[in-house]
């Protein structure tokens, strides 16, 4: 059986520090220190979940669960992230699929040949594997689309996700999770650049006290109302969690980026 041997959050973007060069400095080490905290466990393989930006799935492509199931994969290029190809693990994504459709979860496919990654998932990867040599398979949860996922059904995924890693997986085998988006924000609507911080410091809080589990009591309306629009990454967030049940987190930073319009934070679950 393998095992997750780490699960962090952390926010998936990059803008200009113009006017906010201390805090934007501060991002940027927060994600070093999760890129060096990742590669101090010796993963086998790393899952990144968040979601598309439209640079793949249009409004025309309503799956709201997908994962990735390729050799490898060359990041889109936007927010200035190096077009340089990373690895994929095929097996690890096509054995999940199967898995979940045994378990009456059905979870559609992003083959390399129509699916690049944007920064929400080439981000993170950049930091956490910056030669690109250790194998990533992306989850990709679909929040630009209506009905919105519901946060227990992602819930749900992240315990598949782990039953998958501790009943199929080779012996030894150790997993990092990934849950790479928010925290608050909304975007391109009515609040546009508002940052909810008394959402996103008790998001963290609830992490640290091991009581993550808790976010999935919201539902999608609930995160929506308190979180904004793009709030909604907290779904990938809550996903992570669920792998690696009842452990506590630290927090390795948060800022509340009103020049990028979004509260960025980073985690760790202790397993």
């Amino acid at each position: 059986m393998g095992k997750v041997v780490g699960a962090f959050g952390q926010g998936h973007i990059l803008f200009h520090p113009h006017g906010a060069e201390a805090a934007a400095d501060r991002v940027y080490e927060g994600y070093k220190a999760v890129g060096r905290r990742i590669r101090a466990l010796k993963p086998d393989l790393l899952v990144v979940i968040s979601g598309d930006h439209l640079f793949n799935l249009g409004t025309s492509y309503q799956m709201p669960y997908a994962v990735g199931v390729a050799d490898e994969y060359l990041p889109w290029g936007d927010t200035d992230v190096p077009v340089r190809p990373f690895a994929g693990q095929r097996e690890f994504g096509e054995g999940l699929v199967r898995f979940g459709a045994e378990q009456d979860f059905d979870l559609a496919k992003l083959e390399a040949h129509g699916f690049r990654p944007d920064h929400g998932i080439s981000v993170p990867v950049m930091f956490a594997a910056p030669r690109g040599d250790l194998p990533v398979v992306p989850i990709n949860i679909n929040i630009c689309m209506e009905p919105l996922p519901n946060p227990r059904r992602c819930q749900a995924l992240g315990n598949l996700l782990k039953k998958y890693v501790e009943q199929c997986r080779p012996v030894g085998e150790r997993v990092v999770v990934i849950g790479a988006g928010g925290l608050s924000h909304w975007l391109m609507v009515d609040r546009d650049g508002e940052i909810n911080e008394i959402f996103d410091r008790h998001v963290l809080a609830l992490i640290e006290a091991g009581r993550g589990d808790e976010l999935a009591e919201m539902t999608a309306a609930d995160l929506l109302a308190t979180a904004g629009n793009g709030g909604m990454e907290t779904l990938y967030w809550i996903t992570m969690l669920a792998t690696v049940p009842g452990a506590r987190g630290e927090t390795i930073f948060y800022e509340p980026m009103y020049s990028w319009k979004t509260g960025i934070a980073a985690t760790q679950l202790h397993v």
